[in-house]
């Protein structure tokens, strides 16, 4: 076990302190939550002047210490968490936690068995939607490559320089596949077009309405390759590998489903 540095303790120290005054008050905090004092002192700025801008030309201008997630934090609430990933160093690592982000989990396989429709994925790619946000980030952590059983070393997530050096090979995978122009990778548009990837990932669950637009693999990963502008894609590996594994069959299961 690596010796805890003096930041993880602040952090970890921070993160209890808060998450008791919110269990006083009779809330059951996300982990977002309970860092945003921390980052709200730290990245808190009103950036509406850049959301249009080419997220590379800003990256430019800025150089090496732009932090996107940071610079954008008031803008994007899912960038929530991740400067505090990057400020202490430290990927947080809680399965039950990931499980539960978004509220309304029903446990463990009780929610609806889907067969996913999506071009390119195999026959019969299916999971259970035990909570709602469970149809967009299946078939969004699979089509990155991200679940447990598709090729990362999860043993490296305790290793913060080298879990990050993954990251950002992944993102060079991804724009080496798909060539996004600079005009495309906007944060205007990559929060505006998220209700269309839900809408279209519902579509693509047979959730949608009859004629609608399944989702495709590429629109998946603009979104992803958005937030590799914004540093890297290390929080988004430690998201999908902590949700889900993908088993035999084409299922992609949760949390003791996919028990070493």
């Amino acid at each position: 076990m690596e010796e805890e540095t003096p930041a993880v303790s602040m952090l970890q120290s921070a993160v209890r302190t808060h998450a008791n005054n919110l269990a006083t008050a009779g809330q059951t905090p996300r982990l977002a939550q309970l860092l945003e004092p921390f980052e709200s002192a730290m990245c808190a700025a009103d950036r509406s002047a850049d959301l249009n801008r080419p997220v590379q030309q800003i990256r430019n201008e800025i150089g090496a210490t732009f932090d996107g997630f940071c610079h954008f934090w008031s803008h994007v609430p899912w960038f929530h968490g991740t400067p505090s990933i990057h400020f202490f160093k430290n990927y947080v690592q809680d399965t039950d936690a990931t499980l539960q982000a978004f509220g309304g989990y029903l446990g463990l396989n009780k929610g609806q068995l889907v067969t996913y429709n999506i071009d390119g994925a195999p026959p019969g790619l299916k999971s259970h939607l035990d909570a709602p946000n469970y149809f967009y980030d299946d078939p969004y952590c699979w089509s990155l490559g991200f679940l447990k059983n598709q090729g990362l070393d999860g043993g490296l997530i305790s290793n913060y320089d080298a879990w990050k050096a993954i990251g950002q090979e992944e993102c060079r995978k991804i724009q080496a596949e798909y060539n996004f122009s600079d005009e495309e990778m906007t944060v205007a548009d990559h929060v505006d077009y998220n209700p269309t990837i839900s809408a279209r990932s519902k579509c693509s669950a047979g959730l949608g309405p009859a004629g609608c637009t399944p989702i495709t693999i590429r629109e998946y990963k603009k979104h992803a390759y958005l937030k590799c502008l914004m540093g890297d894609e290390s929080p988004e590996m430690v998201y999908c590998y902590m949700r889900g594994c993908l088993l035999p069959g084409n299922y992609i299961g949760h949390g003791s489903d996919c028990a070493d």
